[in-house]
């Protein structure tokens, strides 16, 4: 009966998992096979233009935005393919000619992140929950996508706004798994929990130096 139970939950534990990342892919695929990549140009253009900057020698000079972190994963996307090419002069002029190749990159990184983060978040819901574990993971996982009017979109376009979900949720999905343990958090997580939340206020609390001076 025990190993019956067990088998049970397990599967609906996987059909959860897949109701979660369902909506998620769906609108991600639909969306790549009608692509509109400069429905929005501000900022994900001026991002995709600094993220190249170092390869030919120049250093990011949108600084004035909150978007570095954005410039620097833009910047180690762009690496990943830089073995792929003959030159420097043609990886820079396949780029610039082709700046939807760039932008499906972005947003295969974007998806990977939302949908660990739908995951994490499932896992942990349904982990900390006693009752209805699969209704409540389902229904807190996705909240973010059923609330906010740009949610999806965000997986869509090269922005640092579109960091909100994937890196915020996951830093305090990872606080709330730290602070349930019955021992004492390590130092060495509490100074990498520091340095993502101050890698992510430099993306979202930028006007904070404005308001200062």
């Amino acid at each position: 009966m025990t190993l019956f139970r067990a088998i049970v939950s397990r599967k609906q534990d996987l059909i959860g998992l897949l109701l979660v990342t369902l909506p998620i892919l769906i609108y991600w695929a639909y969306w790549t096979a009608h692509p509109s990549y400069w429905f929005n140009a501000d900022p994900a253009a001026v991002y995709f233009i600094d993220s190249l900057a170092p390869f030919i020698g120049k250093h990011y000079v949108f600084v004035d935005h909150p978007g570095t972190p954005i410039q620097i994963i833009g910047s180690i996307l762009l690496a990943l393919t830089y073995p792929f090419f003959e030159s420097r002069e043609a990886f820079i002029q396949f780029f610039l000619s082709r700046p939807n190749a760039f932008f499906l990159m972005t947003n295969v990184f974007l998806l990977c992140a939302n949908l660990i983060c739908a995951i994490v978040f499932y896992k942990t819901v349904s982990t900390a929950l006693t009752k209805y574990r699969i209704l409540g993971a389902l229904s807190l996982s996705l909240l973010f996508f059923t609330l906010h009017t740009y949610s999806f979109s965000s997986m869509t376009l090269w922005s640092h706004n579109s960091l909100n979900y994937p890196f915020g949720t996951l830093i305090l999905l990872w606080l709330f798994r730290e602070t349930r343990e019955p021992k004492d958090i390590k130092p060495a997580r509490l100074i990498l929990m520091g340095l993502a939340c101050g890698i992510l206020a430099v993306a979202q609390m930028y006007f904070l130096a404005w308001l200062a001076g």
